[in-house]
């Protein structure tokens, strides 16, 4: 161009063209993407699905306190029925009554921490036993916790006190687990 060579204004103006006619479709193909990706993404974190995850949780972990608070249910009327029993007849009762309300363990302790009565669907011989912090309790309260199980999935473990209808007597202690479904448990998880 600068010595003024035959064809070189043409040579010229079709590289100006051709570049232009090249970048002029990836900017278009460029600012639709950059506007398809962040109206999706910006769905994909909206309030509404937020708002739909938020609920999901709530609904997944009251299906968790549901059973915590029946399984305790379950572990007052026991406690009731154990009322004034004596040790012998506490056995033939944790049996009958962990059989009617579907649990997976229930033993009955003495204040001194030993076992009266004991049923559970586990076959070995001795039950598990409440963790120390439990059994340093406070007696007048019944507690029910949640806790994981070594194997995966959720337990719940309430201990309470089985009071003595007699004057001077110390009060029995009753302790109850059952395990939470392993669909629930996966359930509330899987939204998490």
């Amino acid at each position: 161009l600068r010595r003024g060579e035959v064809g070189s204004q043409l040579a010229t103006r079709l590289v100006v063209i051709i570049t232009l006619l090249s970048f002029l479709p990836a900017v278009i193909v460029f600012g639709f993407s950059w506007q398809y990706l962040n109206r999706g993404v910006d769905s994909w974190f909206s309030g509404a699905v937020q708002t739909a995850l938020d609920q999901a949780l709530n609904v997944a972990k009251a299906g968790v306190d549901r059973y915590r608070n029946s399984t305790l249910l379950a572990a007052e009327s026991i406690a009731q029925a154990l009322v004034g029993e004596s040790d012998s007849n506490a056995v033939i009762t944790v049996i009958a009554l962990r059989d009617q309300y579907r649990l997976s363990s229930v033993t009955l302790f003495s204040s001194d921490n030993r076992i009266i009565a004991t049923s559970s669907d586990n076959l070995s011989l001795a039950p598990r036993l409440p963790r120390r912090e439990i059994l340093a309790m406070d007696e007048s309260h019944p507690t029910a916790t949640i806790e994981p199980e070594p194997k995966g999935g959720l337990l719940v473990k309430v201990l309470i006190p089985v009071l003595s209808p007699h004057l001077g007597e110390s009060n029995r202690m009753l302790y109850v687990e059952q395990p939470i479904p392993e669909q629930l448990t996966q359930a509330a998880e899987a939204v998490q």
